[in-house]
């Protein structure tokens, strides 16, 4: 009971941030702005200004993606921030890791999508205990960054990231980065640890098994699968949980030559199908689910998108309605 109502809780809290992930489909990608304003209420709940720091601090490469493992796996640091930089992307198409060689300075950044560069703290500073166990990795286990750029100005927090993170944070930076002498770019690694199988680009793409959204309409499609049930899903709340204007998504959309009413009714339509076909349950409840209070409204809808009634419909793909 306790840990159902653990589970409740949480799930509760990722809806009120825009993390939405629909149960049956745990590895759905997630709206960045969702994931983000997760981190920051989640610090905000917690009372902790460097709970994105602490749990960077407590992951493995591992658990940041494979992308990561790739990035450790490099013979040289140069080469390993490459790694990230270029695979990065696979993951999280919100940010870009990006390297600048000053000749005495190097600053490794977290660069953010314009729409959610204003509330990323959390999210940026959880990214900074692994850029600095890559420097350890390959410069030796002393090895610290000269310093932490934050992107906002002084803030109260900054002492206690100092603290932490064992090096001075210059606040009001511009950018998140960790920045450190360029001649440890250079830094290799002659020996695997245990003697590992060594990785290659094809083993990341492997693993990356479904594309992240290249357009506006692709990612409105994942966002509102988990919540298709509420009736009276709207543009705005949809903007909202991708942290664009409405204004945005609709010239997205008109560009395109898609209604939201259209794309909206599809969504719905497809996931009823699914549900028919997984599993026994009623048309009634499947009508429930995909955001049809009345099953009469859901039952002519679906006959004109598909071209046949639900049950029937049903009956000819092999499956059948539980008693």
């Amino acid at each position: 009971m306790v840990a159902s109502e653990g589970e409740q809780a949480l799930q509760r809290l990722f809806r009120v941030a825009g993390a939405i992930v629909a149960p049956e489909r745990p590895k759905d990608p997630v709206a960045f702005a969702g994931m983000s304003r997760l981190f920051e209420l989640a610090a905000r709940l917690m009372g902790d200004e460097a709970f994105g720091f602490r749990v960077g601090a407590g992951m493995s490469p591992s658990e940041f993606g494979r992308f990561a493992d790739f990035a450790f796996d490099a013979p040289s640091l140069r080469m390993g921030i490459h790694r990230a930089g270029r695979l990065s992307g696979l993951q999280n198409n919100a940010l870009k890791l990006a390297l600048d060689d000053t000749g005495s300075e190097a600053i490794w950044s977290l660069n953010y999508r314009r729409e959610v560069a204003s509330s990323c703290y959390h999210h940026a500073v959880h990214s900074m205990p692994a850029m600095m166990g890559l420097l350890k990795r390959f410069v030796g286990p002393r090895a610290m960054p000269t310093r932490i750029d934050v992107a906002m100005p002084p803030f109260r927090g900054a002492s206690l990231l100092e603290d932490l993170a064992g090096v001075p944070v210059w606040s009001g930076a511009g950018r998140f980065a960790i920045v450190f002498p360029a001649a440890w770019l250079d830094a290799a690694v002659t020996r695997r640890p245990g003697g590992a199988a060594i990785m290659t680009t094809s083993d990341v793409f492997s693993y990356y098994t479904d594309r992240l959204p290249d357009t506006t309409a692709e990612a409105l499609s994942i966002v509102m699968e988990p919540i298709l049930e509420e009736g009276d899903l709207s543009l705005d709340r949809l903007a909202s949980i991708l942290g664009l204007s409405r204004r945005k998504i609709q010239r997205d959309l008109n560009a395109d030559g898609i209604r939201f009413r259209d794309m909206l009714l599809a969504a719905r339509m497809k996931r009823a199908q699914r549900l028919m076909l997984e599993g026994p349950e009623p048309i009634v409840q499947i009508a429930l689910a995909v955001g049809y209070s009345d099953q009469s409204h859901f039952h002519r809808a679906f006959t004109a998108h598909v071209g046949a009634a639900p049950g029937r419909w049903r009956v000819a793909m092999g499956r059948r309605e539980g008693v």
